[in-house]
């Protein structure tokens, strides 16, 4: 997740150095989307390990639009303010759309923290 991390830092970096961090939710999710699942396929990547899918980008854009848009446990606000957010958020889309292509325990779990982190 660490390497995850960093890609979501390089891919906001131009915000980092502007005096007010304060991207809208809308910029932040195509930021987002255009390294993440990507990111996800890349063969070092923890869900490589599990994968068993033909076209792993495909599915995970899916799961992407998924986890960002209909999943009652990722709450993403209206504006990400600082980077710690931005990594905190993505970490979260990023184990949702894991959590979601092995389903059974791994989505249990995930559900769980969410909604235990939203207390």
């Amino acid at each position: 997740m660490r390497k995850l991390l960093a890609v979501i830092i390089i891919a906001i970096s131009p915000m980092c150095f502007a005096e007010e961090f304060n991207l809208p939710k809308e910029q932040w999710l195509t930021n987002l989307e255009g390294i993440l699942p990507a990111h996800l396929c890349k063969p070092e990547s923890p869900l490589m390990k599990v994968y068993t899918g033909n076209n792993c980008l495909s599915d995970m854009k899916v799961l992407y639009g998924k986890c960002t848009t209909e999943v009652d446990n990722v709450v993403i606000p209206s504006h990400v303010t600082s980077v710690p957010m931005a990594n905190t958020l993505g970490q979260i889309v990023a184990e949702c759309m894991s959590a979601h292509y092995q389903g059974g325990q791994a989505l249990e779990m995930f559900n769980l923290i969410q909604s235990m982190s939203r207390r």
